[in-house]
């Protein structure tokens, strides 16, 4: 993939696809879909210690991207299929949400993730580090968030730290997020839920 001037988009762009590579975006229901790619360039067998276990030529790789295709021809970038978190049963992905959440004012940086919930399926959780001593509050995050993404992406639950990189011990992993989720609450520097997501 290959954009001339990535810094130029206002979305998370992947760029073009390169003439030697083809792709297609696999959806049942929307727009938006895991991306599969057939190259030239690409690995040719996995060596398992004893023999080599070769791929067919014609093997279209599922890279596990969520993807949106602009007007243009170039691909957005949705998210990664494994951390997709469903909502009522409406897919959400974190970068969606963390982008967001870092377009406000107050907001240095993010990470959403989720916790179950018997409710919904799954509760989004922001893990947030502010850019001054200002927290802002929910009604203003949510209102601001409303203007951005749809009311069931809206994390139910904001947990302010000192420093996102101290929290995650430098290494993102959402999975390790989620259990680390009542850690991180007595720990915070604020923490605050909202109390509706309309």
């Amino acid at each position: 993939m290959y954009h001339h001037d990535l810094c130029t988009l206002n979305e998370p762009s992947i760029g073009f696809a390169l003439p030697s590579v083809k792709f297609r975006i696999e959806s049942t229901s929307s727009e938006e879909g895991e991306l599969f790619i057939l190259t030239p360039a690409k690995v040719l067998g996995i060596w398992n210690g004893h023999d080599v276990d070769l791929f067919p030529s014609d093997r279209w790789i599922a890279t596990g991207d969520i993807v949106q295709q602009a007007p243009d021809g170039h691909l957005i970038f949705i998210g990664r299929k494994k951390e997709q978190i469903k909502i009522e049963g409406y897919p959400v992905y974190p970068i969606e949400i963390e982008q967001a959440l870092i377009q406000h004012q107050d907001i240095a940086a993010a990470i959403a993730f989720s916790i179950p919930d018997t409710f919904s399926g799954e509760r989004i959780i922001a893990l947030v580090q502010t850019a001054s001593d200002n927290v802002p509050s929910t009604e203003n995050l949510s209102e601001f968030l409303s203007h951005h993404i749809a009311h069931y992406k809206r994390p139910s639950e904001y947990i302010f730290v000192q420093d996102i990189a101290l929290a995650t011990m430098g290494k993102i992993s959402r999975r390790k997020l989620t259990n680390q989720y009542e850690q991180l609450k007595n720990h915070a520097k604020k923490h605050m839920i909202v109390s509706t997501q309309g």
